[in-house]
């Protein structure tokens, strides 16, 4: 599949995680959640949809993080974020 399509099936799957992540907190301060992601789909502007209505409604602090394919999964085997989404 090529298009749009997998890349807004791979944010909505992170979504999902990060819902879940964030739903298990207790705490009335934000939760901060680092997510790598590549830079052809943070180029696409949907994070920056989807973020401030996700941050509202879970009480958390998302901070993406938009690289190249390698460097946003070596971010994730370094443990310097939470999440990895890549294409």
């Amino acid at each position: 599949m090529k298009g749009i399509l997998p890349k807004v099936a791979s944010i909505v799957l992170v979504f999902i995680l990060l819902i879940t992540i964030a739903g298990c907190s207790g705490q009335t301060e934000p939760e901060v959640l680092r997510v790598a992601t590549t830079t052809s789909l943070y180029d696409t502007e949907l994070w920056d949809t989807l973020e401030s209505t996700f941050e509202e409604r879970y009480n958390a602090d998302l901070q993406i993080t938009a690289k190249g394919t390698g460097a946003a999964l070596q971010l994730g085997m370094d443990g310097d974020v939470d999440v990895v989404q890549h294409l």
